[in-house]
């Protein structure tokens, strides 16, 4: 079935995305680029895992290697547009500029585009959620913003972010040592973090009748 390749993890995403669905009429602003974005992440995950049966190959790496770089820059862009403290604009626009030549290279060091490029992800990974915490800092000591969705967004990509990346940076090594115990990380950083990326996203649009 088209539906059992699916993760549970992704159906987690999927009931956040339902909730923005039902309040989107609540959303202002750049508060709807992290609808947007929500949307690129199921749809991502919904192709890399019906792939094989919709075009009888793997095109997981390709989704990935198009759609995380596309969602980071505008992750910043949003960051940007919502900061009034010039030297987080500064950093993010920096950051957007260092983003696309790690992607861009990615291209150059990696032979196959449907290879999963690997290092790319992690480095920018790692720019967002730096970045994720700067803002989310400004945004509650120096009062830039009020929006909580963006808060929350912030928040939650600081939070996925962090746990990916040493995951997946562990990853590799510890599928050498055990492969449970490779999978046990995977599931401990990517998969717990994504779970509570799409929670804080729900919990933000619900509580959104609040203000920093």
């Amino acid at each position: 079935m088209f539906f059992d390749n699916i993760l549970w993890t992704t159906w987690i995403l999927l009931l956040a995305l339902i909730v923005y669905l039902i309040r989107i009429k609540k959303l202002k602003g750049w508060e709807r680029v992290v609808f947007l974005i929500i949307v690129l992440n199921g749809a991502a995950d919904i192709l890399a895992s019906a792939s094989l049966q919709l075009f009888e190959k793997e095109y997981s790496g390709i989704i990935y290697n198009i759609l995380a770089p596309a969602q980071r820059i505008l992750t910043l862009m949003l960051y940007s547009s919502n900061t009034q403290v010039k030297e987080e604009r500064y950093l993010n626009y920096g950051g957007t500029v260092v983003l696309i030549m790690v992607s861009f290279g990615g291209h150059f060091y990696y032979q196959d585009f449907n290879d999963f490029h690997q290092v790319p992800y992690i480095i920018s990974g790692l720019i967002v959620a730096i970045l994720s915490y700067i803002h989310l800092r400004n945004m509650i000591l120096e009062k830039t913003g009020d929006s909580v969705i963006i808060a929350a967004f912030s928040l939650a990509n600081f939070i996925y972010l962090t746990l990916m990346i040493s995951s997946i940076s562990a990853v590799e090594l510890a599928y050498k040592i055990d492969p449970e115990f490779g999978k046990l990380i995977y599931f401990l950083g990517n998969g717990i973090g994504y779970i509570l990326w799409s929670i804080i996203l729900i919990i933000g649009i619900l509580w959104k009748k609040h203000k920093i």
